[in-house]
């Protein structure tokens, strides 16, 4: 009889709707290694780094725009000031 090692991995994501709803996908991953394979935590990574990327991507395909929004990625925000549009530390407030 072969002998095997199991792990688990799994991601899930709930994104709310706005209205007291929310839409939930997870998914999961069992990794299976037989006779003398090894898994180790980069295979686990690669496999939690691939879940969560189906995850999000179904999340984003959304009909709720809400939803989709809320798994949006942060986008950059330009600083007000500049370092150099400061011209004396000593002006800034504590």
């Amino acid at each position: 009889m072969p002998e095997t090692e199991r792990w688990t991995v799994s991601f899930s994501r709930q994104a709310s709707d706005g209205n007291y709803g929310s839409e939930t996908i997870r998914i999961e991953r069992v990794l299976v290694a037989v006779d003398g394979e090894v898994l180790d935590e980069l295979v686990a990574a690669q496999a939690l780094a691939s879940c969560r990327a189906i995850v999000h991507t179904e999340l984003r395909r959304s009909p709720n725009w809400s939803v989709r929004q809320a798994v949006e990625e942060p986008k950059p925000v330009k600083p007000l000031i500049r370092d150099e549009d400061i011209e004396n530390d000593e002006d800034l407030p504590l």
